[in-house]
C-alpha cells in the first residue's frame, strides 16, 4: 500500500463529507490516533465532526488507550447529553454498546457507517453489513 500524503489541517467545518470519507478510508487503526497516520474510532468521529461540521466534541480518549469515550459517552446519555434518533440520518453519531460500555463508535453517512476498527482501519460499510457486526447500534447526537 502506498503511504498517504499528510493533509494540512483544514479550517473547522470546511471539509465536504464525501471528501473527508474518501480521504480517510484506508487510514490504519491506532489507539489515541487523531491523524491520517492512524486513528481510533472516537478519533475518527471527533475529526469528522470538527473538520466537516465545525463541531468540537469532547476528546475523551487521548491518553487513556482509547477507552475513556465508552464510559463518558454512555454516562452522557444518562445526563441528558444524548438525543436519540429513531432512524439513522446523515451525520448521526453511531454508538455500539457491548455489555456495560460502548465497544465502538462511528458516523452515519450516505446509508452506511464510517468507522475505524482494529484490524480494519477506517472503512465505510453499508448499514446492513455494519449491523451484522454491531447489532446493538444506536443512532443519535451528543448535545451540550
Amino acid at each position: 500500500m502506498k503511504p498517504r500524503r499528510p493533509l494540512p489541517d483544514p479550517e473547522p467545518g470546511t471539509v465536504d463529507p464525501d471528501v473527508f470519507v474518501n480521504a480517510w478510508v484506508g487510514t490504519p487503526f491506532k489507539w489515541d490516533g487523531r491523524d491520517r497516520a492512524g486513528v481510533d474510532c472516537w478519533g475518527l468521529v471527533w475529526r469528522f465532526y470538527f473538520d466537516v461540521l465545525g463541531v468540537s466534541l469532547p476528546d475523551w480518549t487521548v491518553g487513556d488507550g482509547g477507552q475513556a469515550f465508552a464510559n463518558a459517552l454512555f454516562v452522557a446519555q444518562v445526563q441528558d447529553h444524548w438525543n436519540p434518533f429513531a432512524e439513522p440520518r446523515d451525520f448521526a453519531l453511531v454508538l455500539c454498546p457491548q455489555g456495560r460500555s460502548a465497544a465502538h463508535v462511528g458516523v452515519f453517512w450516505r446509508g452506511g457507517v464510517v468507522h475505524s476498527q482494529s484490524g480494519k482501519g477506517v472503512v465505510w460499510e453499508a448499514l446492513g453489513r455494519f449491523k451484522q457486526g454491531h447489532p446493538t447500534a444506536q443512532f443519535g447526537e451528543y448535545v451540550e
